[in-house]
């Protein structure tokens, strides 16, 4: 009788997540991937949304809105059907690391208490929040979601103004990852959590995959010559690239606000069409950002580090390797 596995892949943002989403685990000959994205040409649209609908009730309702008895039916409409084959369905989430209108306590107990009798691990990738998050802001500040510079947003992060109107870091509390890793193996099992640092599959991409692939007992694939190269997802433009984007996207607000219509914020980059041209022509010369500041750095290191000692205790990673302030 075949076992019912799954792997649920809980990604930091801006951890490399969308190149294990799009490249890695879809290549891997062991992996039924389930998603992000959630639609399999293989289940049909029906099963493939009630999946998507799941993932995002886990982590974006309160538990006024949270239905616990509409997630089951999901849950067995969209993921078990596709359990139970020889190979392990595996669902990955940015999403689930991040507190939204569920705390992350909460959403990992609403996880496991939909896999009882399901063979399911946790598979928790971070990044050391220093890089994490001087990319995140890159990413919102390319798209004009904010016009702070990497400083004075790391300062907005630090007085929070809460749902209560209670100043606080909450933003930057999301990156401390010890609690979470600890509340997942409470609820799962030690045994079935691993950690995983991206800077491994940057720097020993090898190492990466065969303490992936031993955890979920799945075949050397990852590293191997047959298995494609990672793709590079969602990369940042240069100084130029990200004032060009900048315009753009400014321009866009201005007309419509001129035109009296809703401005919708794009998360998306403007590279069709003429964009596009203009975007190759620049990186031909383009240059990265400028560097966070010493004394960001700094700050920032001391307020992750007891942090990142618990989470080296706990998993026995060598954090510091990776530039992990422990």
């Amino acid at each position: 009788m075949s076992r019912s596995r799954l792997l649920v892949h809980i990604g930091v943002p801006k951890s490399a997540t969308t190149s294990l989403q799009f490249g890695a685990f879809p290549a891997h000959p062991d992996i039924r991937y389930l998603g992000k994205p959630f639609y399999d040409e293989a289940f049909g649209y029906q099963g493939s949304l009630a999946t998507a609908e799941l993932i995002d009730s886990l982590w974006k309702q309160d538990e006024l809105e949270f239905d616990s008895a509409l997630a089951r039916q999901r849950f067995d409409r969209g993921i078990r059907p596709r359990l139970g084959n020889e190979q392990l369905a595996v669902l990955s989430e940015e999403g689930l690391s991040q507190a939204s209108a569920a705390d992350r306590s909460l959403t990992a107990r609403r996880l496991a208490t939909l896999c009882e009798g399901v063979e399911c691990s946790i598979l928790i990738t971070v990044r050391e929040q220093k890089r994490a998050l001087f990319s995140g802001h890159q990413w919102i500040y390319t798209r004009r979601l904010t016009s702070l510079g990497f400083a004075d947003w790391i300062e907005w992060c630090r007085s929070y103004s809460s749902y209560y109107g209670c100043y606080n870091d909450f933003p930057l509390r999301q990156y401390r990852y010890a609690r979470l890793v600890e509340t997942y193996a409470a609820l799962f099992g030690r045994e079935r959590v691993l950690v995983l640092p991206m800077e491994m599959l940057a720097r020993e991409p090898t190492d990466f995959y065969s303490r992936l692939e031993d955890f979920a007992a799945i075949r050397r694939f990852g590293g191997t010559p047959a298995c494609p190269p990672l793709p590079v997802e969602n990369r940042s433009p240069g100084r130029l690239g990200i004032r060009y984007q900048r315009v753009i996207k400014g321009m866009q607000h201005l007309g419509a606000r001129l035109r009296g219509v809703p401005v919708v914020p794009s998360e998306a980059l403007e590279e069709a069409g003429i964009h596009g041209c203009v975007m190759r022509l620049i990186a031909r010369v383009d240059a990265p950002m400028q560097p966070m500041s010493a004394e960001t750095a700094v700050w920032l290191d001391d307020y992750y580090r007891a942090d990142n000692a618990s989470l080296a205790a706990l998993t026995g990673l060598d954090l510091a390797h990776y530039g992990y302030a422990c």
